[in-house]
């Protein structure tokens, strides 16, 4: 099935009732279009967005909605900078909110907050389970 087939297929499957396709609908699409896009990390790190905003860590509740989302990037290796400009924020906001999620896990330091958010994140999407 050629690429144009397989992007028709998934969206002309949505009943009348279902305007909206699913998060995992546009995480295919992006992954069918990745090849052959002129910007493969713009698709990249929309898909990682995608992540991010569909999940929020279940073990870390103490956390506002920004900084899980925060967290979430964190753990999947992007830049302070990077993450600024995927939540349209400035560095300086992204640097804030590092500094509250590690007062707010006690946690000592910018490493630990990495390998910590890396780890929750590889939990959170282990293959086989449904996160979203």
């Amino acid at each position: 099935m050629q690429l144009k087939d397989k992007i028709t297929h998934l969206v002309s499957n949505r009943s009348a009732a279902e305007h909206h396709l699913s998060a995992d609908e546009i995480l295919d699409i992006l992954q069918l279009l990745k090849p052959i896009s002129k910007n493969k990390a713009l698709i990249e790190k929309c898909i990682l967005l995608l992540h991010a905003f569909g999940q929020v860590p279940k073990s870390n509740s103490k956390l506002t909605k920004r900084e899980n989302q925060v967290f979430n990037l964190i753990g999947t290796g992007l830049s302070s900078k990077d993450i600024a400009e995927l939540l349209q924020i400035s560095s300086e906001t992204v640097g804030t909110h590092r500094k509250n999620i590690i007062k707010k896990l006690e946690l000592t330091g910018t490493g630990n907050l990495q390998k910590i958010a890396f780890q929750q994140n590889n939990i959170e999407t282990c293959p086989g389970e449904n996160t979203r």
